[in-house]
């Protein structure tokens, strides 16, 4: 009997694995394409000049704040010149860069807690990131907002509405949806599919949002609605012509990036496949544009304050800014590795007469795909948050940068979970601040 019990089962896995099987590569039209640079001009590396004097500019900003114990300023600049050539006769050419400034510092609250504040601007060249006048604004309000966390009031355990606006919506649906939107079928191995889950998987055609929600990924288009996109290109990395893809509609998923690894429901690329070094290109996204039936903000936060008093709490919680290990793990960390990796969190509490007072040490409960069927309401104002995911590249171990920028409305999520922040408390610094140069 277990004999035959095994070969049942052997039996049923393999008509399971024949009827899931496709294609591991499908084929696409050979293509020629040659961008132009923008502007008639191929990007080039600043010289070194140009971007010292900046960084010496911003840094010497921190000499008007004693409380700052450790800071840093960086300007990253990645120039690329895409080729590709197949054996179906596909071949382009696509020039492109990217710049980013980023300034971080941290501090400590009188009980000994580390705060961590960061700000960054990104630019498709390093040319256009701005005026100094406007970056210094964005590192004074930046120094502005560490010294209101080193003397903000410690944050309590909340269960209630939370309203995300600015970077922190678009932060925030990267986190949850970026990874989940890829259609590629994770590699076959003896004991199934490999690699991270996708929550997504099985909610094609079932609703995923709201009902006034529409995603749209266009590595096509270069702005949205006054907001730069800088995640575009002209070809994938497979040798496929950029497309349009509806991701969302209705609220209901109805598609996915795909590279040319088909999946059952999906069985050609659209023009999404994305590589990195030494992997298999995925579908992957470029510019994500998340609209829906937006509000206006002074009845967003009306709707705030009553779903806290629904919930039982004395105030609500608005947050402008999400963690960025990316750019804060840059510091040592002040009590441990957590400080550097969980901080530069902007939260602020809202009472009932509409005061809002900042808080800190705070953190989000891991928040997971399905509650994004759970937002109360959508704001009006777009904002563009530019992500730039690293890889290395083969020749030479050259740090490049993969774009993606995510258009998001503020959003107002019915129930987040924010948990206090755990973690050893940082020693007072042994040695007194230095002298400000003259």
């Amino acid at each position: 009997d277990q004999v035959l019990r095994a070969e049942r089962h052997r039996h049923a896995d393999q008509a399971k694995a024949a009827a899931d099987d496709v294609p591991d590569f499908t084929k696409a039209p050979a293509v020629k394409v040659v961008v132009p640079p923008a502007a008639g001009k191929e990007p080039t590396l600043p010289k070194s000049s140009f971007y010292e004097g900046l960084v010496r500019k911003a840094s010497a900003e921190f000499w008007d704040y004693p409380l700052v114990q450790e800071g840093y300023v960086v300007v990253s600049v990645s120039v690329v010149r895409r080729y590709y050539v197949s054996s179906e006769g596909s071949f382009f050419y696509e020039p492109k860069s990217v710049a980013q400034f980023a300034a971080a510092a941290s501090s400590q609250a009188s009980d000994g807690m580390p705060v961590v504040n960061y700000v960054t601007r990104t630019a498709d060249r390093f040319d256009n990131l701005s005026a100094y006048s406007a970056i210094r604004g964005d590192v004074i309000r930046m120094l502005n907002g560490l010294e209101e966390l080193r003397t903000a009031p410690k944050a309590e355990a909340y269960s209630g509405p939370v309203l995300f606006e600015g970077i922190a919506a678009g932060q925030l649906m990267g986190r949850l949806l970026l990874r989940n939107l890829s259609g590629t079928p994770a590699p076959k191995s003896k004991r199934g599919r490999l690699g991270p889950s996708n929550q997504l998987q099985d909610r094609l055609k079932r609703r995923v949002l709201p009902k006034s929600f529409t995603i749209v990924d266009d590595p096509t288009a270069r702005s949205f609605k006054s907001q730069q996109l800088l995640g575009g290109y002209a070809m994938d990395d497979e040798g496929v012509k950029s497309q349009k893809v509806t991701l969302v509609k209705k609220g209901k998923l109805v598609g996915r990036l795909m590279s040319r690894t088909p999946s059952k429901d999906f069985p050609a690329s659209n023009g999404h496949g994305r590589a990195r070094a030494f992997g298999a290109a995925r579908g992957g996204p470029s510019n994500v544009l998340i609209t829906a039936r937006g509000t206006t903000r002074k009845r967003l936060i009306r709707k705030l304050l009553a779903g806290a008093k629904k919930a039982d709490e004395k105030y609500a919680i608005i947050v402008r800014q999400l963690p960025n290990p990316m750019i804060t793990s840059r510091l040592s960390g002040l009590g441990g590795r957590s400080a550097a990796y969980t901080g530069g969190m902007m939260a602020y509490k809202v009472t009932r007469d509409g005061k809002e007072t900042p808080i800190r040490g705070v953190s989000l409960e891991r928040l997971k795909v399905k509650q994004l069927k759970h937002i109360a309401a959508a704001g009006k104002k777009l904002t563009a948050y530019h992500h730039l995911g690293r890889y290395r590249h083969y020749a030479g171990g050259a740090v490049t940068f993969d774009p993606v920028t995510l258009v998001t409305p503020p959003l107002l999520f019915s129930e987040v979970e924010l948990i206090q922040t755990k973690g050893a408390k940082g020693k007072k610094p042994l040695l007194k601040r230095p002298k400000k140069p003259a």
